[in-house]
């Protein structure tokens, strides 16, 4: 990974290098092609995904992770989870994914 990220982001944030977020976002995340993210923080907006990113998600995800053709990890607690066609997801046991936008349910 390029970087850490530690602390406060204030509004959306579009991520174009590597990065572990161990802080909070108070908007959008997007995750730009070819780009790896390790998230154990708190995003309090949507997180998009665009093909060819990935991220494994540790933490929190107070929106709909809207996966558009990357790799989605879930290990943590996630709103809603919409993957396109030829999108990579898995939910982990013990995560939670609470929305409609696909197969995915509480995992217990």
């Amino acid at each position: 990974m390029a970087g850490n990220f530690r602390g406060q982001h204030k509004g959306d944030w579009t991520i174009d290098a590597p990065v572990i977020i161990h802080g909070q976002v108070t908007g959008d995340v997007r995750i730009l092609p070819n780009i790896d993210v390790v998230h154990h923080g708190q995003i309090n907006g949507d997180l998009i995904v665009e093909p060819a990113a990935s991220i494994v998600i540790h933490g929190m995800v107070n929106g709909a992770v809207r996966n558009l053709g990357g790799k989605v990890v879930i290990h943590g607690w996630v709103d809603e989870l919409i993957d396109a066609a030829g999108a990579e997801s898995q939910v982990m046991p013990g995560s939670r994914v609470r929305g409609k936008g696909g197969a995915h349910s509480w995992n217990d």
